[in-house]
């Protein structure tokens, strides 16, 4: 592709496409599929104006919002089309078709260009509603060239007014090269052949921060709350007891926090054990291996036992107890009655690190 760009005394040779394809290049991702595109992935700028969020009507009808914003949009009608900037700077209103009188359909919002060099007759930009075909099981309608799906519209049969609940966000966001792309959520990450390896995304919903290695993305960083689980009890009658797990996963590393208190009807058998949310890495090794973990054994109103924690496999640990009889302490196994006899209020514990598989 000659000229290079911005070449000194070059004359007007340098093609709108060209220049197009030169300051696109800085925006991370890939649009498309092909190896030799040369058209990065776009996006809708996550900072400026409401970033082209598509509400309802102040009071509902049968029309969307559109809000302002700034867009990279790649030309996908030539791998040389380089991609379109656009700017919406004010509120817009869509109308949406009337809905049908017994099916539904789905509509999408879309942005794009369309180009006369490449198609049709027309030079701009704009904002449209593409409607659906109405079907029992709707999908959404193809959207047009060079264009950015912002949302899709359920249009539920004979309704007459649009409300938020039936839009769905289906915003992605720009990058600089060796930035960090915004995601709505994992959902909305850039797809395997969307991505080059190495690249950061950060999910808005869950503050969590991922690199992709080129075949998977793993967690880096997580700044939210702490995920819940439900561990597979073993040797262990829960009764009215009441179990607490949670875990903070980044990467191959699992930080997990167990803990069960004893109610009406709970029995603590031998050899208590809990399942794990993912497996462990398989250099842990059953019974061999001890993992970075605190246990604590709790006779309620009474006194505080260490305890310790053994493998059994890949997802699950056995909460031991600590024989301090012997000139050195060695591990026994927790019974109804080791190390202390279980009842209502006793409480076992467990907080430690794993690496995965």
């Amino acid at each position: 592709m000659n000229p290079p760009g911005w070449l000194q005394n070059a004359g007007a040779t340098h093609t709108a496409a060209q220049m197009r394809t030169y300051t696109g290049s800085v925006l991370a991702g890939i649009a498309g599929a092909s190896g030799d595109t040369l058209r990065p992935l776009g996006g809708l700028h996550p900072d400026l104006g409401t970033e082209w969020v598509v509400t309802q009507a102040g009071s509902p009808n049968m029309t969307v919002l559109v809000g302002p914003g700034v867009a990279a949009i790649p030309g996908n009608e030539s791998n040389t089309q380089g991609t379109y900037f656009v700017a919406n700077d004010a509120i817009v209103t869509l109308t949406i078709t009337a809905a049908h009188a017994t099916l539904p359909r789905i509509d999408i919002v879309v942005v794009n260009v369309r180009d006369q060099v490449y198609s049709g007759a027309s030079n701009d930009s704009q904002l449209q509603v593409v409607a659906g075909t109405p079907a029992g099981s709707p999908v959404a309608p193809t959207a047009p060239n060079n264009s950015i799906t912002i949302a899709q519209v359920l249009v539920g049969a004979g309704v007459t007014s649009i409300i938020n609940g039936n839009i769905t966000d289906a915003r992605f966001y720009m990058a600089g090269v060796g930035g960090v792309i915004k995601a709505r959520n994992d959902a909305a990450r850039p797809g395997t052949l969307n991505i080059g390896e190495g690249q950061l995304v950060w999910t808005a919903d869950a503050d969590k921060l991922y690199i992709w290695d080129g075949a998977a993305y793993n967690e880096i960083y997580f700044s939210g709350a702490w995920t819940t689980w439900v561990p597979t009890l073993t040797n262990i009658t829960a009764g009215a007891g009441v179990t607490t797990a949670r875990y903070r996963k980044m990467g191959k590393t699992l930080d997990f926090r167990f803990k069960f208190k004893l109610g009406a009807g709970s029995v603590i058998g031998t050899s208590p054990r809990f399942s794990l949310p993912f497996a462990m890495h398989a250099s842990y090794v059953t019974l061999e291996d001890i993992i970075t973990a605190t246990v604590m054994l709790y006779d309620a109103g009474t006194a505080n036992y260490i305890g310790s924690v053994r493998v059994i496999n890949s997802t699950t640990l056995e909460l031991m107890s600590i024989n301090a009889a012997t000139a050195i302490a060695s591990e026994a196994a927790t019974t109804a009655t080791v190390p202390f006899t279980w009842t209502t209020n006793d409480t076992m514990s467990c907080s430690g690190t794993v690496e995965l598989a």
